[in-house]
C-alpha cells in the first residue's frame, strides 16, 4: 500500500471468524522494557487472540514505553499506551485504533463499487456497508452495486461490509476521499449456528417491530453484529434520526423517538416514545411510550405504554399498560394492565380487568376481572369467574370457579375443584374433590320429617351437606337445606360427623313468606358396614327462628317444635330451641 503526505488508503481485506465482541476483554500478561510504541502495538497484535487495526503514520514518533501489565484486558493496556488522544472502537474480532476527532470541519468521503463472492465470483445483494462513526449506511443492490458517501469531523473515514455468513472487510480513508474499488467477501466457515443467529434475531419476527421497522433497519441487523454505546440517539421514526438505519446496533442512556425507535437496548437510562420503543436486547432504566414498549432481552426498571409492553427474557420490572403486558420469560415484580397480563414464573404481583397468565410459578397474587391462571400459586388468586392452578399453596376466590390439581390451601367460590387434597379446605356451595375426596348419599329419618334424601361432598374433614326432607301426612312440611360437615375416624370402622344445617321450611300448599328458619346441629355416630355403605344415628338440636305471619295474628311460623327447652319471642321473632334425633343410611 501506498502512504504519501495527501494519499492514503489503507484497505484491508480481513477476515473475521467468530463475531464475538468480547475477546478484546480477555486479560492477558505482557512486559515492555524501552519499547517504541509502534513494536508495543506490534507485539500486542502478534498475540493470538487479538487483531488490531490502525493508521501507522497516525502514531506519535518518539514514544518508548516501559511498563508491566499482569492479567490486564486488552482495552485498558491500549488506553494506557496511547492516552486519551486515542479511542477504540471494536468491529468483530478488530479493535480500530483512531484519533479523537477535534476538527470543527466536516470532511466527505465516498465509496463506491461492487461486491463478490470471492469464491464463486457470485454478486452479492443486502450486503451492508456502514461507516463506524457516523452510522450512515447502504446496502448493496441486486447487481452487488452499492455507494455511500459520507460527512464526517475525523481524520480517517472507516467503512465495515459486513454480510451474514461472510467475514467482514474494513476499508479506511484518509485525504483521498473517495474511493472505487470492486470487493470481495469470503463465506465465513466459523458462522454462528443458526439457532443462536434465530435467538439473535427472534425479535425481528415480531410483526409489531415488522410493522415499525423497515427492511434495511432489519437487514442491517441481520448482517451486523457489532454493538457500539452512544450516550444519547433521537429518532423520528427508524432509520431517520442521529443513528441512521444502524440504530439495531446501538445501545444508549438517553433515547427520543418522536414516533417510534429501533435500538439494541438501553442501560441504565430513560427513553420515551411518542408511540412505540423497540430495543432488540437487554433493557435497564425506564421506557414511556404512547402505544408500546417491546424488548427482546431481559428488562429492568419500568415500562408504561398506552397499549402494550413486551419483554422477552426476564424480568426486574414494573409494567403497566392500557391493554396488555407480556413478559415470556419469567418475572420479578409486577404487571398492571386494563386488559390481560402473561409472564412465566411469577414473584409478585398481576392486576388486570380481564385476565392473567402466569406460565409458571406464582410466588405473589394474581387479580383479574375475569379469569387468572398459573402453573402454581403460593399466595393468592382473586378473580370475578374462574381462577386455575395445578398446585395451590395458598388462597383461591372467585366468583364462581376455582380449580386446582393440589390443594395446599383454601378454595372459596360457588363451585370448587381439586384432584386430590393434600391439605386444607374447599368453601362453596358444590366442593369436588376427584382422588381423595369425599362424595356420599343418604336417606334418613328424623324426629321431623319421616323421608329425608342428603348429598355430602368435599373431603372428609370439612365437606358440604345438600338436604331435601318432607312430610307426606300431616302438616305436610318440606325442607331444603345446606350445611357443612366434618367427619372423624374413631376407631377402624367407627366414625363421627357433626354437622350444621340451614333449612328453610315451607308447605306444599300455602307456604308462609316470612322469615322461616330451622338450623340443625347433629352429632351422630355411625359405622362402615362395607367400602360404600355405613349407618348412622344421633341426637340433633333444633333451632327455629321464625316471623309473626300476620300483624297481630300471634303466629309464629310452623307449630313443629316438641317440648322446646327454649321459647322466647323478640322483636317480633319467636325463637325456639328443643332436642330431636336422625337416623340415616349413607352409600
Amino acid at each position: 500500500m501506498a502512504v504519501t503526505k495527501y494519499l492514503l488508503i489503507l484497505l484491508f481485506i480481513i477476515g473475521l471468524g467468530d463475531l464475538s465482541i468480547g475477546q478484546s476483554r480477555e486479560p492477558i500478561t505482557i512486559e515492555f522494557e524501552q519499547t517504541p510504541l509502534r513494536e508495543a502495538l506490534q507485539a500486542i497484535d502478534a498475540l493470538p487472540q487479538v487483531k488490531l487495526s490502525y493508521n501507522p503514520t497516525a502514531l506519535p514518533s518518539g514514544t518508548v514505553i516501559n511498563q508491566s501489565f499482569v492479567q490486564v484486558s486488552i482495552d485498558e493496556i491500549l488506553q494506557t499506551l496511547l492516552g486519551d488522544q486515542y479511542e477504540l472502537k471494536h468491529i468483530g474480532d478488530y479493535i480500530i485504533i483512531q484519533k479523537t476527532s477535534k476538527q470543527k470541519e466536516k470532511h466527505t468521503y465516498k465509496i463506491k463499487g461492487d461486491i463478490k463472492d470471492a469464491e464463486t465470483g457470485e454478486k452479492l445483494t443486502n450486503v451492508t456497508i456502514y461507516e463506524i462513526n457516523t452510522l450512515d449506511a447502504t446496502l448493496s443492490d441486486e447487481k452487488g452495486e452499492f455507494e455511500l458517501e459520507v460527512n464526517a469531523k475525523t481524520e480517517l473515514a472507516t467503512f465495515a461490509i459486513s454480510r451474514k455468513n461472510y467475514q467482514d472487510t474494513i476499508v479506511q480513508l484518509s485525504d483521498l476521499q473517495t474511493l472505487q474499488s470492486d470487493l470481495t467477501l469470503s463465506p465465513n466457515t466459523l458462522s454462528t449456528p443458526d439457532d443462536a443467529d434465530t435467538d439473535r434475531l427472534a425479535i425481528e419476527f415480531n410483526r409489531l417491530v415488522r410493522f415499525f421497522t423497515s427492511k434495511k433497519n432489519r437487514k442491517n441487523t441481520e448482517n451486523v453484529t457489532e454493538i457500539q454505546d452512544r450516550y444519547f440517539q433521537f429518532s423520528l421514526i427508524p432509520a431517520v434520526g442521529t443513528n441512521m438505519s444502524m440504530g439495531g446496533q446501538v445501545r444508549h442512556k438517553l433515547s427520543f423517538n418522536l414516533l417510534a425507535g429501533y435500538s439494541y437496548g438501553l442501560d441504565e437510562g430513560f427513553e420515551l416514545g411518542g408511540v412505540y420503543n423497540i430495543n432488540r436486547h437487554n433493557v435497564s432504566g425506564a421506557q414511556i411510550a404512547g402505544f408500546g414498549n417491546t424488548v427482546g432481552g431481559s428488562a429492568s426498571g419500568f415500562q408504561m405504554a398506552g397499549f402494550i409492553n413486551t419483554s422477552r427474557d426476564y424480568g426486574q420490572i414494573a409494567q403497566i399498560a392500557g391493554f396488555t403486558n407480556i413478559v415470556t420469560d419469567s418475572l420479578s415484580g409486577f404487571q398492571l394492565s386494563g386488559f390481560s397480563n402473561i409472564s412465566g414464573k411469577l414473584d409478585g404481583a398481576q392486576i388486570s380487568g380481564f385476565s392473567n397468565v402466569a406460565k409458571g410459578r406464582v410466588d405473589g397474587f394474581q387479580l383479574a376481572g375475569f379469569s387468572n391462571h398459573s402453573r402454581s400459586v403460593d399466595g393468592m388468586q382473586l378473580s370475578g369467574v374462574i381462577n386455575t392452578t395445578n398446585e395451590l399453596e395458598g388462597v383461591q376466590l372467585a366468583g364462581l370457579i376455582n380449580v386446582t390439581k393440589i390443594l395446599n390451601g383454601t378454595q372459596i367460590s360457588v363451585i370448587n375443584y381439586a384432584d386430590s387434597v393434600a391439605s386444607g379446605i374447599q368453601l362453596g356451595l358444590i366442593n369436588i374433590v376427584k382422588k381423595n375426596g369425599y362424595i356420599e348419599a343418604g336417606i334418613e329419618h328424623n324426629d321431623l320429617f319421616p323421608v329425608g334424601f342428603t348429598v355430602r361432598s368435599g373431603i372428609h374433614k370439612f365437606y358440604n351437606v345438600f338436604s331435601v326432607n318432607t312430610q307426606f301426612r300431616d302438616k305436610r312440611l318440606w325442607a331444603g337445606g345446606f350445611g357443612f360437615g366434618s367427619q372423624l375416624s374413631l376407631y377402624k370402622n367407627l366414625f363421627a360427623t357433626v354437622e350444621a344445617r340451614a333449612h328453610y321450611l315451607g308447605k306444599w300448599e300455602n307456604p308462609i313468606e316470612t322469615f322461616n328458619l330451622l338450623t340443625r346441629l347433629h352429632i351422630n355416630l355411625g359405622y362402615q358396614l362395607l367400602n360404600n355403605l355405613s349407618i348412622t344415628g344421633g341426637p340433633v338440636i333444633n333451632i327455629y327462628i321464625a316471623e309473626e305471619t300476620g300483624e297481630g295474628t300471634g303466629q309464629y311460623g310452623y307449630d313443629i317444635a316438641q317440648s322446646p327447652f327454649y321459647n322466647e319471642i323478640e322483636e317480633g321473632q319467636s325463637v325456639q330451641l328443643w332436642l330431636g334425633y336422625e337416623f340415616a343410611i349413607r352409600f
